[in-house]
Parts: C-alpha cells; sequence; structure tokens
C-alpha cells in the first residue's frame, strides 16, 4: 500500500505476479497541503503531487540523475489549480528567467530552479527516476538558497 493523504483514493494494479504495474489517482481529492509521491521509488517516473498555500517557497535547487547512468534530471510542473513564479538558473547559478505559470500551464525545464507559491496552488510535478529519497533528490544552489 502506497503512503497518500487521508481521504485519497488510489487504485493499485498489479500483474498475475503481483508486480505493481500501474496507479489511478485522483489529484482532487487531496485536500491536504504537501507533497505526496505516490510512485514507487524505483520506477523511471517520479510523479507528485503538490499542494501549498501562497508564500511557499522552495530554494533554487536541481535535481541530479547522473549517479543513476541519466542525464541531469528533468522535471515538468502542471499547474492544476494556483499560480507559481519559478526562476530558472543556468550551471553558474545565473538567474536567466522568471516565468509565472498558471492553471493549464506546463512548464518542462532540465535547469536549476526555485519555486515561489503566489496563489495557492495544486500542482503535479513528474521527473525522472529512480527516487533516491529526500535527501538525494534535490542539491542545493548555495549560492541562491
Amino acid at each position: 500500500m502506497l503512503l497518500r493523504p487521508s481521504g485519497t483514493y488510489i487504485k493499485e494494479i498489479k500483474d498475475s505476479n503481483g508486480n505493481l504495474i500501474a496507479i489511478h489517482f485522483n489529484v482532487f481529492n487531496i485536500s491536504e497541503e504537501g507533497i505526496w509521491i505516490p510512485t514507487p521509488s524505483a520506477w523511471g517516473l517520479q510523479v507528485g503531487v503538490f499542494k501549498h498555500g501562497k508564500g511557499y517557497r522552495v530554494s533554487a535547487h536541481l535535481h541530479p540523475r547522473e549517479r543513476y547512468g541519466k542525464h541531469l534530471g528533468c522535471e515538468i510542473l502542471f499547474v492544476i489549480e494556483g499560480e507559481l513564479k519559478v526562476k530558472l538558473f543556468d550551471k553558474k547559478e545565473n538567474n536567466i528567467d522568471e516565468i509565472i505559470i498558471s492553471k493549464g500551464d506546463c512548464l518542462a525545464m532540465t535547469c536549476a530552479h526555485s519555486v515561489e507559491v503566489l496563489e495557492e496552488a495544486l500542482v503535479l510535478g513528474v521527473k525522472e527516476g529512480p527516487y533516491p529519497g529526500k535527501e538525494l533528490d534535490k542539491v542545493w544552489l548555495r549560492r541562491l538558497t
């Protein structure tokens, strides 16, 4: 059973050997603030649902996957509700752009970034797996934190 916010529906589909092969959930059933990652850590894609109030911030970071034989971690943010300010940084930690994304917007990126919630937001995020755990998932940019 996967951990999930209270009241959140999830259906786990398993093959004849008991291996989890698919999950089904509805993001609108999430009522609690926070981050929920319903996909198993070993999967090649990490799906997360983020619900946060205005003012929530994530400092500048990137998601390296080189240790798993992958290129610099790709991430997609799809805004279901609300509005975010996302700052994009180059490899020398220079701010190269700042973008506001809101309901219906999708941002795909392979660079370091920071996030600020401008209006209460519900966001679907997809990153490369495997998920190495909270401590190893992000490399924080010292100059920008």
